[in-house]
Order: C-alpha cells, then structure tokens, then sequence
C-alpha cells in the first residue's frame, strides 16, 4: 500500500493545510481528516525523515517527567502508550528497563528511585485497559545484583546492590508506525504530500493583497495598525518534478518541529513567531551487542541525567545526549563533542567490559524543538501547545509547538478541537474518538500479535509467505 501523489488535488481549496510531515503533522491530518474536514499535508523531504525518525524507538510513559511534578503529562503519556500501543499492536512490543542501584548513592536517591517508580505505577492504573495479554505491561519489582550480573555481566559491578525493574513499550522502526499513520490519515480522505516544500505564505490585508515576489510591507503595516491580515495559502514547490503550485486552504497549521521559526523567517514573513524554541540535540549509538538481549538498562549520571542502552534488532541502542542547538535544523550532524561525551558516559558504567569505537556501526541525531524555558533543555517540560497568530495580527494561522511522540495523536486531537471551535465554516464536523481506532495494516484496536501474525498468514496464503520472514518483517 502507498501513498497517492496526485498533484490535480492541489487545485482545490482545502479547509485546512499542515505543513510539515512528522509525527505531528501526520496525526493533525488524520484527526481532520477523519472530522471530515478537507486536508492537504505537505512536507519537504519524505515523511518523519527528521526528528520523528531520531528517536529512541519508545513509547514510554514519561517516568522522568515526575522528577518535574508534571503528573499531567505522565497521566497522558501513559494514556497514549496504550492507545497507539493498541492502534498498532503487531509494531510493538513490551521491554523491561533495569534501573541499577549503587551503594555510591545516597540512600534518598535509593528511596526516591522506589517512591517514584510507585507513583509512576499508580498515576498508569489503566495501563492494561483493553490491552491484549501479549502487550500488557507489569508493575514494577526488584531485581537482585546477581540476576543483574547474570543478565548483563559488562555493566559496572562495584558497589551494585541490585536494581529496580518498570516496563515501556518498544517500536523496532517508527518510520513505519508514522508511514502506516500517515496511511491511515489518507484512507480517512486527507491528502499527503511528500517532496513538496513551502516557499511563501499569500495572505491579504483588509486593504490589499500580498505581493507575488513577498514583498508584504503593506499589509504588514495594516496589522500593526490594529486591521488583521488573514492567510489564503501557499506557494510551494514540487521538488521531484521542480514545478511550483499554489495551495488555498482557509486554516494553515505550522507543524515544522525544528523549522517552526525558520520557516517563517525564510519565507519573509512579517511578524515573528508567537513561540520561541529551545532547541537541543541527542545522538544515539547503534553498537554490537553489549548487554543481554532481553532487557533494556538505565544509568543515572554524576552530573544529574542518564543515558541508556537498549538491545534492538540483535544491536545495542545508546542514548542520549542533550546539548543546546541554535543553527540551522538542515545544517543537522553529529558533533565531536556529543559523541565523545556520549562515548565517555558509556564507558562509565561498562567499566568491566568498556565500549570501543570499532563497536559502533552507526550515530545518528536529532533535534528536539522544546517551547522555551529557563530550564536547561534536559529539564525542560516536553508539554505541547497550540499558538494562534491573530495575537499577531494574522488569522487563520497556526503553530503546533513541542510535545514527542508518544502524545502526538491527544495533541492533534485537541488542536484540531480547539479551530473547530474557533472556525464557524467548519460545522457541520463529525465528532470521532480517534484514541480507539487502529491504524490501516493492523487487524483491529488492541488485537493481539497473535491475532496479526494469523491475520498475515491468511493474507499471504498465496503466493506462500514464511512464517519467519512474515516475524521478521
């Protein structure tokens, strides 16, 4: 199954126009879509090829959120987990994380570990909640030191007094699960649009229209002047075919991630963005394989934070650095500095059996596009906003800004709910609860892997497909 590229649609006028084909995007469009209003989805390069594809490959729960009192958002990650965990159940599946106990902490820090992890179980009371029993995730226990040492005998056994054990959910590819999103989205009737870059926004002011070659000092002046300016599409450019095309929709959400403000400045738009980013920049290691096969780890650091190592694929995944980016999203490449820090912290806690650069097969990075704080970007709070322009003087424009992953579909939910509100040519719309809907390859919300791999076979009867390779894939 792919996507439909038809250009001809491009010639309608669309109730409303996502740019940007991450995570986000893709579940804006869905959610419009399936309210039955008119949808174009456009993105630059291919679909989550950024941010959406540097990831840690989880659907976690947000446990670190507690050490920020943000109960809020780890009650709606954890609620998330599940849905999307539901939604694609043959794409997921249940991983242990270890958190080891060193006697060179302090017993609060012991203490501290157990209570949150308590909390972290109670505030996920329905975690289970329609789950299928092959997905269902445990409370958390302790495991001894020499289950650890058994388990994982490369990690630094001085002073280890055994470790606490909680459980997310893992996604092996989430370029896949956003493609079988994105999938869903246009079954429901959008229209998505890959290699299609936006060039210039064409709005008008109460007095004049904006100018093709972007010069907008005129209507730019009658919004400073209290007489707002209003959005009417966009010029874009194919760039496979390098044909450019106007788009005319009457809502336009900004959903870039990383571009949410460069977008903007590069296309001479004339009032700045209503949000400010705090940009950061992780990087992952894939490795040959360091610890066991079955169970991920978890290290607090000396200087406040973590890293991880968690097996994928026959590999080890390691992550995660968290250092502040204030270039350009396409100048985008793994600094020297974040892979020696990153190479240096593994070698803390593998002491016995220490990394070496021979063993890493492959860096990637990302970058996460935070709403500014005074925090620093590791304790920056990863809630999500929705940010209207008309403060600005320009209406029917928006901006999605932070969130991750796993609550990308409750936050489409509530920024699409929030312009239906706001936007009267929207009614009628359908009322859909999206949280309880599978998406396109699955055979059904919180259907068990079993249920899939039985429904592929049927599938694949003929010509034959092999089990294993049906596993594999």
């Amino acid at each position: 199954m792919s996507i439909n590229r038809n250009i001809a649609a491009l010639q309608s006028e669309f109730d409303l126009l996502i740019i940007g084909g991450g995570v986000t995007g893709v579940a804006l469009a869905r959610e419009a879509a399936r309210r039955n209003l008119s949808c174009c989805l456009i993105e630059k390069n291919d679909f989550g090829w950024a941010t959406s594809a540097a990831t840690s490959k989880l659907l976690h729960g947000g446990v670190r959120y507690l050490e920020n009192y943000e109960f809020g958002l780890v009650r709606q990650s954890i609620r998330e987990r599940r849905n999307i965990g539901n939604a694609a159940t043959h794409m997921v599946h249940t991983t242990p994380f270890v958190f080891p106990l060193y006697n060179n902490r302090s017993r609060w820090h012991h203490w501290r570990s157990r209570l949150g992890l308590f909390l972290y179980d109670m505030l996920a009371y329905d975690r289970n909640r329609r789950v299928p029993a092959d997905l269902r995730i445990p409370g958390h226990h302790f495991k001894t030191r020499d289950a650890i040492q058994k388990e994982a005998p490369a990690i630094n056994a001085d002073g280890l007094r055994g470790g606490y054990v909680y459980y997310e959910l893992q996604s092996h590819f989430p370029e896949r699960l956003l493609l079988e999103w994105a999938l869903t989205a246009e079954q429901a009737g959008a229209r998505l649009f890959n290699h299609m870059r936006c060039d210039e926004f064409l709005l008008e002011g109460s007095d004049q229209t904006a100018s093709s070659d972007g010069d907008h000092t005129g209507w730019s002046a009658s919004a400073q002047a209290g007489r707002s300016a209003r959005i009417r599409g966009v010029r874009v450019t194919d760039v496979l075919a390098n044909k450019t095309h106007t788009i005319h929709a009457r809502i336009i959400i900004n959903a870039t991630g990383p571009w949410l403000e460069e977008i903007l400045t590069e296309s001479n738009f004339p009032v700045p963005s209503p949000v400010t980013l705090s940009k950061s920049t992780g990087i992952h290691f894939v490795t040959e394989p360091l610890l066991g096969p079955d169970s991920a780890y978890v290290f607090a650091l000396e200087r406040g934070t973590h890293i991880f190592i968690i097996p994928w694929r026959g590999y080890s995944l390691i992550g995660l650095t968290d250092e502040p980016y204030n270039a350009s999203a396409d100048e985008l490449y793994p600094r020297e500095t974040e892979v020696r820090q990153l190479f240096e912290d593994v070698n803390t806690v593998l002491a016995d059996r220490p990394l070496k650069k021979e063993m890493i097969r492959y860096i990637f990075t990302g970058i996460r596009p935070l709403i500014f704080s005074q925090k620093s970007t590791y304790n920056a709070s990863r809630k999500s906003e929705l940010f209207d322009f008309r403060k600005q003087g320009i209406e029917n424009l928006y901006s999605v800004a932070g969130g991750k992953w796993t609550t990308s579909r409750d936050l489409a939910e509530y920024a699409i709910h929030v312009i239906q509100k706001q936007q009267s040519h929207f009614h009628p719309v359908q009322n859909i609860d999206t949280a309880r809907e599978a998406f396109v390859s699955s055979c059904g919300y919180g259907e068990s892997v079993r249920d899939y791999r039985r429904f592929v076979a049927q599938q694949n009867a003929w010509p034959a497909v092999n089990a294993d390779i049906i596993d594999h894939l």
